[in-house]
């Protein structure tokens, strides 16, 4: 080997040598880079991720609180209805009535007032019955809502008399 090919070898060594470290210095900066940038992903992940539970979970005893009427009526009266922010969170918490979100609620009528509570002649209309009618339409439905309970209970105790006629009819 001649002199002449020796130097030039070791340029060629040198030459690789020099591009690997460029190469391992940019991986290693793009690899910080990457990792910096997806720390703070991360941290912004778990904020959202420690708060979206509790955000569904106050929005969900929003939409439970409204299957009572008395809710209803503090809403009313309390001039909620007539408040544009308050329409339009209204009208964002719909997502409840789809039915993956649905069987959170506790309550159907939770999403009867959901959706009517976006109609301007609903909201209206019930404003006019609470201020005009002589008992609140929170103890008509509740009054309405005992009726409908006793006629299930006897209901259910008639289907179980019956039944125990029968049982006793054909043990004989």
């Amino acid at each position: 080997m001649t002199i002449y090919s020796q130097v030039n070898f070791l340029l060629k060594l040198i030459h690789q040598l020099i591009i690997q470290f460029i190469i391992n210095i940019i991986f290693k900066a793009s690899k910080r880079l990457y990792l910096q940038r997806n720390i703070k992903q991360q941290r912004t992940y778990k904020k959202q991720s420690l708060l979206l539970p509790l955000k569904f979970n106050a929005e969900l005893d929003f939409v439970n609180q409204l299957a009572y009427d008395e809710y209803v009526v503090y809403l009313l009266e309390h001039g909620f209805f007539e408040q544009e922010a308050f329409i339009r969170y209204v009208r964002y918490l719909n997502y409840f009535a789809r039915p993956e979100y649905a069987r959170f609620l506790r309550n159907a009528r939770s999403v009867f007032y959901l959706e009517r509570l976006t109609d301007e002649t609903f909201r209206r209309n019930l404003a006019v019955q609470i201020t005009i009618g002589e008992g609140s339409v929170a103890e008509e439905h509740t009054y309405c809502n005992f009726l409908d309970y006793c006629q299930q209970q006897s209901q259910v105790s008639q289907n179980y008399f019956e039944a125990k006629e029968r049982a006793v009819e054909q043990g004989e």
